[in-house]
Parts: C-alpha cells; structure tokens; sequence
C-alpha cells in the first residue's frame, strides 16, 4: 500500500495567517488548507492508499515545523504534500520544491501545477524552489499555493466550497497518476478490519468530522459508543449524526453485565447522572478520594453499584483500581 503525508500549513492561531476581510468574512487560512487536506482524503480513500496528517486536526496548535518533518520522516511515505493559501497581492496558484530538491520533486510539481490551475480556473503561476524547512523531509515533497488571501478575484475561488474542492481534486489526480494508484474493490473493508457493526469504540482522544476536519463536541475522550455503519474507512456510530474515521477511535470490549469492577474518583468533583447520557439529569455527586463499584459501561460513562446513577468513565475523572 502506498503512503501519502499530508500537511495542512499553520494553525487557526498563527499571525497574520488569514485572508482579507471579504464577503465571506476573515477565514484562517489554516482552515482553508484543512478543508483541502479533509477532501484530498475523502476521494483517496477509494484507492487504498494510507493517509497520515503532520498539522494539528483540530488546529488549535501550529505544529513546529520540525516536528512536521520529523513527522513525515516516521511515516516513511512515498510522498508528501503541504497544503497552503498565498498573500502578497499577486493571482493564481504556485506550486514549489526545493531549492536544493530531487528530480521527483521536481516532477511531482510539474505534474500538479497545471492540473491546479485548470481545475481551480485561476492563472498558473508556475513551478518554483525555495528552501522552505517543511520541504527537508526525506520524502518527496512539494508544497502548494492555492491562490491569494488578499486578492478578491482569488479570495471569491479559495473561500468557497467548489474552490476548495476542486484544489483537491488536482491533487487527488496528480496523486493517483505519480502513484500508479488503482481503486479498490467496493468490498473492500475498512483500514481497521478489527471494528465491525456493532461493536462498541472508544474514543482515543477527540473525534473529528471526517469531511471537515472539526472536532465533534460530543465526543469525550474515553466516552464509547455502538458503531452502526461503516463505509471503508468511515464510521457512523450511535448518536452521533458525523461520519468519522476509523482512527479516530479504538475496539473498546463490552463489560459482562455480571463483571464487576472498582475505580476511584481522581477529580475534585464528578457529577452522578441519572442514565447512561451526559445530557441526562445530575442526580448527585462522588468526591475525590471516594471509590465506586461499577456494574455497567455504556456511552462513556459508568452505572455505580452503590446507586441508580452513572458518572463519567473518562480516565482524566476516574480511575480502574
């Protein structure tokens, strides 16, 4: 299987990292590279390929460029995209390599660039170099600019959904023709064959919306839920009406209903509810110190023996003891 990074560049907290104020307002421009990096990924996944990010998902933080490369590095792919939006008053989409890159850099960018430019509609402005340090990656790489934050004729194109989608359709095409990549059969199972219908998935750290790219707010991390559907590499799980993927979460085995187990409250305060839903009326409260026996495990939270209520199974409130 073939390996592609990619890398949606900054993060919704960089300076000056954002577009004019248009008629869509001031957008981040990490949030841009992350909606491209999202539907790069949607329309790969027909083809097999495995998919790693290097930028934070959420993108709450601006990975270091270092960590980025080192990143990559660990992954070994056979190719690395950063994904970007360029300011600067000028129009049209660049695509660039290394000052100091390989002749399949230098491919790969000569492949891409006119496919960005006739599917985006926007001018070619070419192949370039720079020794940019997220391009020192011992992958090849490129690194693309899908238009300019402060040209209005650009900003129209790189803010809407048809722009950005059809930024990553370039890439998509360039990807499957530089890696010879083939569509896998419709029966194909997902990347983790482990999870099926029905099982039950907790959540490793905080899901996000596979077409956005967004953290899903009612997911904690820990919390479990049933999975209902599954399309390759997408899951759709119980109570929740998002897609997500299937890395996002891990095989979670249910608890017997006659196994018993103990844990202790880690927190200051944690709040009984009174069913097995956060929403669902607080009914009381444990205090740190205090130890439970549990009876049962459902969405993330705990049913306590010693009463008709349930807490929160998250390991940051309680832990198995």
């Amino acid at each position: 299987m073939k390996t592609l990074v990619l890398d949606a560049g900054h993060g919704l907290t960089t300076p000056g990292k954002q577009t004019m104020n248009g008629s869509k307002g001031v957008i981040k421009e990490w949030k841009m590279n992350a909606n491209v990096c999202n539907f790069i990924e949607d329309d790969l996944r027909e083809y097999g390929v495995k998919i790693y990010r290097t930028d934070d998902r959420t993108g709450k933080t601006d990975i270091p460029l270092k960590e980025r490369v080192n990143q990559c590095n660990k992954y070994n792919p056979d190719l690395f995209i950063s994904i970007h939006h360029n300011a600067g008053g000028g129009t049209g989409t660049e695509v660039y390599y290394h000052t100091n890159g390989t002749a399949e850099d230098k491919k790969v960018a000569n492949l891409l660039a006119p496919k960005l430019a006739t599917k985006t509609g926007m001018r070619n402005r070419g192949v370039k170099t720079e020794k940019w340090a997220v391009l020192t990656c011992k992958a090849t790489a490129i690194l693309v600019e899908g238009g300019f934050m402060d040209t209005k004729s650009d900003y129209d194109i790189i803010t809407s959904e048809k722009g950005q989608r059809a930024y990553a359709k370039a890439v998509v095409g360039m990807v499957i023709e530089y890696l010879n990549l083939k569509k896998v059969n419709s029966s194909t199972p997902a990347t983790n064959p482990t999870i099926k219908v029905g099982d039950q998935v907790k959540v490793k750290t905080s899901a996000t919306h596979y077409a956005t790219g967004q953290s899903i707010k009612s997911f904690v991390k820990g919390s479990t839920y049933e999975v209902s559907k599954i399309n390759r590499n997408k899951l759709l799980l119980s109570d929740i009406t998002s897609w997500v993927w299937d890395y996002d979460v891990e095989k979670q085995e249910s608890t017997p209903s006659n196994q018993e187990f103990m844990v202790r409250i880690i927190c200051d305060e944690l709040n009984i509810r009174q069913s097995a839903s956060f929403d669902s009326k607080i009914v009381g409260l444990v205090k740190k110190g205090e130890a439970f026996t549990v009876v049962a495990e459902q969405n993330g939270l705990y049913k306590l023996k010693s009463s008709a209520g349930w807490i929160s199974a998250n390991s940051k409130y309680s832990q198995k003891i």
